[in-house]
């Protein structure tokens, strides 16, 4: 061996025992937990229904995952419906439909999106928090102590989840973390999941300034539609009537399921049929709740046909123009929910934007019989940047805020982008968090 290799050995053996030592250094040092808040349609959701009938899922009188399941059938994506009471703005379930919500305080349901195992499927799975999550295991965090998460039924907005007792068994999970880990919890909500916790700091009636002082350190949201996002309004216009959409209309995931799944290839050849993958979507909620909002988007053309505009000021008219009947209902129940009502936190408001796959209009030749052409903006290809940048809107000047541009990020990827795990990482105190990753890569390089 010659000197120079010699030497970039010795060198190496160097780096290997700084590298060693800083991230010995970065485990045992005390970090602020970490709680994560999925988004809408990152928790997984089980199902249960008794004895067989034609038109619901037949469980055997058992849970068994219903989202996402890649085998799931349409009676199965049926019992996802919510049925609406306008007299008293509630939601349930279907008749003799129970649905669950499984992993609370645990993080495995909510790292990946699609899990499937069944012996005629290639076995799939599909990141959500995954890389999230193995990023700060990598720092010291472990899983289901120091670093957990809140999974919810994703289809109901928060003054639902408060009435079903959600937002008290996450008050008690942010405690048990705070008693096992000895310093206060950050948390770390992705999307809808950054209401949903807004909701909790601001509106839940079982916490108070001193207890989010002692058990809060800091509130991170990633791409949080705070008024909403334009791209809600295709599904609840796509109805069995409307001509189904082009595959590069339909989300990431509803692709990613149309192709490996036997099944809904049946019903959806050439990802053409999203009537068969959410015909109940108009239903939830949760969709109500994402609207754009009036006092955000105010006047601007949504929805365009060939005889009138729809702004967000116009959405009764929309809804009696398709017969969605209890559709106004619901968006009016939500707003109720809405609230820029600072938490009083140390609040961090991250996301993407320069993403121009981001649906700005839709236009119609007539709105009940044909697909939209669809006009692209700014924002994260999920999220516009008007609703996006409302934090800063709301909140800029307020002590202890900040919020931080991405560009080209785009929804998804914000919950593995570098730049924005090591912005999360200085945030919980988790400093040496890439130690370990350049360990691993230097022993690679030395074998």
């Amino acid at each position: 061996m010659d000197r120079k290799k010699i030497l970039t050995r010795l060198l190496c053996v160097v780096g290997v025992c700084t590298l060693i030592l800083s991230a010995v250094a970065a485990k045992k040092k005390y970090k602020s937990p970490i709680l994560l808040i999925p988004g809408l349609g990152g928790s997984q959701l089980d199902e249960k229904t008794k004895g067989y009938r034609p038109d619901t899922c037949w469980t055997h009188g058992r849970y068994q995952k219903v989202w996402y399941d890649i085998q799931m059938t349409p009676n199965c994506a049926k019992d996802l419906s919510l049925r609406y009471d306008k007299s008293s703005n509630t939601y349930r379930n279907k008749t003799g439909v129970k649905i669950r919500v499984p992993g609370f305080g645990e993080t495995n349901t909510v790292e990946y999106s699609v899990k499937d195992t069944a012996v005629f499927v290639k076995k799939i799975k599909r990141k959500y928090m995954r890389n999230l999550v193995e990023h700060f295991a990598k720092c010291g965090y472990e899983r289901g102590v120091s670093i957990r998460a809140a999974p919810y039924d994703w289809r109901l907005a928060a003054d639902e989840l408060d009435r079903t007792g959600y937002f008290k068994e996450v008050k008690g999970l942010i405690e048990e973390m705070r008693k096992a880990n000895r310093q206060r919890v950050t948390i770390v909500a992705h999307s809808m999941g950054g209401l949903v916790s807004h909701y909790f700091l601001t509106s839940y009636s079982g916490i108070n300034k001193s207890w989010k002082k002692k058990h809060i350190k800091a509130w991170i949201t990633l791409g949080t539609p705070w008024g909403g996002a334009i791209k809600t309004i295709q599904p609840v216009l796509a109805n069995k009537k409307t001509a189904p959409l082009k595959c590069e209309e339909l989300s990431e995931t509803l692709i990613f399921l149309i192709k490996k799944s036997p099944i809904i290839k049946h019903y959806a050849p050439k990802c053409a049929s999203w009537s068969i993958l959410v015909p109940f979507g108009r239903t939830f909620e949760s969709t109500a709740w994402l609207l754009p909002k009036p006092s955000l988007f105010g006047d601007k053309v949504l929805v365009e046909t060939n005889s009138r505009k729809y702004t967000a000021n116009d959405y009764e008219k929309l809804f009696d123009r398709i017969n969605y009947d209890d559709g106004y209902a619901m968006f009016k129940g939500t707003q109720q929910i809405n609230s820029d009502k600072y938490p009083n936190v140390p609040t961090y408001c991250y996301y993407g934007k320069k993403v121009k796959s981001t649906p700005e209009k839709f236009t119609y030749t007539s709105i009940k019989d044909s697909k939209p052409k669809i006009t692209y903006g700014d924002g994260d290809g999920t999220v516009n940047i008007e609703s996006l940048r409302a934090c800063d809107t709301q909140w800029s000047g307020r002590k202890k805020f900040k919020s931080k541009e991405f560009d080209s990020v785009d929804h998804q990827d914000i919950l593995s982008d570098k730049a924005v795990l090591k912005y999360i990482a200085k945030i919980v105190g988790a400093r040496g968090c890439g130690s370990m990753e350049q360990l691993e890569q230097l022993l690679e390089a030395l074998n």
